[in-house]
């Protein structure tokens, strides 16, 4: 099936949106400081260019529009990638506005969003639970690491397949999708767990660093000590991502004194 519309959606074949996913995952192959992320975003929209201009000098405007300034969060490019597609597809004569427009006003809040949720909310959260695990279990270090990658791209081909489907569909008026999922939340969520699993392992290895669990009581507490801290600095106002890092640098004070 070729690119058409029915009842005002975009519809493209299966195939086509595969290779188009596959594609996104070399979207940072050739990543450089004076247009970032635009020629790996060509590359994974040309499906959709090759399909819907087959006239050679269409083509090439199709192209030359793509390679301007383009930053996000690479996983969430998906996303912009979805929209993107939807808007070439339709027919319009206004398309390099639109397709400027979008991808301005998307690159710069989904690329906040995202580096906020996992580069430094889910990518710690999935890393600490795989060392409390392994500290904890020792006997089972690939497998807690194993865990820890699963955790991880869970969410990240999460991002990549269902945004870009959702994109595709939707076009610009994703925006309402967005504010459904609560991403920010979420985010916010996803660093109390990495702080939480942060005391935990501080709490397992001070546990296994004394003899016969000597210092296993002051370890549990200097866990929950860690917990609470993180809740009561949100509470007054401190940014979350500061309280991670505050948190961590409590947990870490709180285990050399104790060892």
């Amino acid at each position: 099936m070729t690119g058409t519309r029915q009842k005002g959606e975009v519809l493209i074949s299966r195939r086509t949106r595969a290779e188009m996913v596959v594609r996104s995952l070399f979207i940072q192959a050739t990543n450089n400081f004076e247009r970032m992320l635009s020629f790996g975003f060509l590359f994974a929209l040309w499906p959709v260019i090759k399909m819907k201009y087959p006239e050679p000098e269409a083509r090439r405007r199709a192209v030359i529009r793509h390679l301007s300034f383009f930053n996000t969060q690479p996983y969430f490019a998906n996303c912009i990638l979805g929209v993107v597609a939807n808007v070439e597809l339709r027919d319009g004569r206004n398309v390099d506005a639109n397709v400027g427009n979008v991808k301005r006003a998307m690159m710069g809040a989904l690329g906040a969003l995202g580096d906020d949720l996992f580069w430094t909310g889910l990518m710690p959260a999935a890393a600490l639970v795989a060392l409390f695990l392994n500290a904890t279990m020792p006997r089972y270090a690939l497998a807690w690491a194993i865990v820890a990658l699963v955790i991880y791209n869970i969410f990240q081909f999460w991002a990549r397949i269902k945004l870009f489907g959702v994109g595709l569909r939707l076009g610009p008026r994703i925006t309402t999708y967005l504010k459904m999922l609560r991403l920010p939340q979420f985010a916010l969520a996803v660093k109390v767990v990495a702080a939480f699993a942060l005391g935990l392992f501080t709490a397992a290895v001070v546990w296994r660093a004394g003899q016969d669990g000597e210092f296993g009581l002051t370890g549990g507490l200097a866990a929950a000590a860690a917990v609470v801290l993180s809740f009561g600095l949100q509470s007054i106002g401190i940014r979350p991502g500061l309280c991670w890092y505050l948190v961590a640098a409590v947990a870490a004070a709180l285990g050399i004194l104790i060892l």
